[in-house]
């Protein structure tokens, strides 16, 4: 069974959370650095060799980070490929368990260390790293949001519903007696809600015009699908049982291309 269309109120909730969630990362990966003056200092000890992790999950665009186990805690290096192409610097990468350090953190997030007097990450160029990263992410996120924009507007001007249908469809089999009939609808919609405001809408097949509460039945029979009931009111209106077969069927092969 064919799934049902997406409709433009689903579109436009979808859409809405996604310009949400893109407008928060965009947010995150810009927000101003803390100063150096706001950072905490914490003489600490590693626990561990230093690993070097790379992004997954929600956070896909986040560069490979380092993680240090100190004294108890888990911090971490951000932006390892605007520090040191995306690996640790010799000097990180040479400490051990049980070395002393000194690191200037935000939250969980080391911003300056050092190791016996040296300075292994400056404050500087953990700044100069944050910046080059969010310049990037907010281009690709930037990127991202227009292309949502576009493919939603193209997919909601796609379902706007015409301001006037009409179709002639030609009855698939020419070889028969009434060959030549054609299945026609006149009918005006509104442009914004797709109703009629004519208060006329009629049926000609071939020669004969369904119109009032014959019309009236047929549109409640296609809607519901009923091809008897079909069939019953185009015969009922002079037309052949054979053309109203082949009426009927062109119309339950595509019954919204008639608005049905």
């Amino acid at each position: 069974m064919p799934g049902r269309p997406l409709k433009r109120a689903h579109a436009i909730l979808i859409a809405a959370g996604l310009v949400l969630l893109t407008g928060y990362n965009i947010v995150r990966v810009v927000r101003a650095p803390p100063r150096l003056d706001a950072l905490s200092s914490h003489d600490v000890v590693l626990e561990d060799r230093i690993e070097v992790r790379q992004s997954t999950g929600r956070r896909s665009m986040r560069s490979p980070y380092a993680i240090l186990r100190i004294s108890g805690a888990r911090a971490t290096i951000e932006n390892l490929c605007f520090l040191w192409n995306c690996e640790l610097s010799p000097q990180l990468a040479a400490l051990h368990a049980g070395d002393h350090l000194r690191v200037w953190m935000s939250g969980s997030e080391i911003w300056q260390l050092d190791h016996d007097g040296e300075l292994l990450l400056d404050y500087r160029q953990a700044l100069d790293a944050h910046e080059r990263s969010a310049t990037r992410q907010e281009t690709v996120l930037g990127a991202l949001a227009l292309a949502l924009f576009a493919t939603l507007a193209w997919v909601l001007l796609r379902r706007r519903p015409a301001k006037a249908r009409s179709g002639i469809v030609p009855l698939p089999s020419p070889t028969m007696a009434s060959g030549n009939a054609k299945f026609r609808m006149s009918f005006r919609l509104d442009s914004a809600r797709g109703v009629n405001v004519s208060g006329t809408r009629s049926f000609t097949v071939g020669q004969h015009a369904l119109t009032g509460p014959l019309l009236e039945r047929f549109q409640d029979a296609a809607r519901l699908r009923d091809r008897d009931a079909m069939l019953a009111a185009l015969v009922e209106s002079g037309v052949a049982e054979a053309t109203a077969r082949l009426t009927v069927d062109a119309i339950l092969a595509d019954p919204q291309r008639f608005g049905f």
